[in-house]
């Protein structure tokens, strides 16, 4: 690993996402992540709705292979209109 490089990969990145909790936010979300990772390779760690219950955030953990593995999946993400937010 260079001096210039935060993560050693492959290692396992937590992402929060956040969007209006609608029908199938969860699944969409899913379905972006899985078609750049295996399932094995996807777990969720937290899912929370707002106090108004008007949003709803997802941590899911991923193994990312590189730096473009992982940029790729943010960019996804935050293409779709579901999505408010991603971190």
């Amino acid at each position: 690993m260079s001096k210039d490089q935060i993560l050693e990969f492959p290692c396992d990145i937590p992402i929060k996402v956040i969007g209006q909790k609608v029908d199938n936010f969860k699944s969409d979300v899913l379905a972006i992540i899985y078609a750049f990772c295996n399932e094995s390779e996807v777990s969720i760690l937290s899912e929370n709705s707002s106090r108004s219950s008007k949003y709803i955030s997802l941590t899911i953990n991923v193994k990312a292979t590189d730096r473009k593995h992982i940029d790729n999946i943010y960019i996804a993400l935050s293409a779709s209109k579901k999505i408010k937010m991603v971190l």
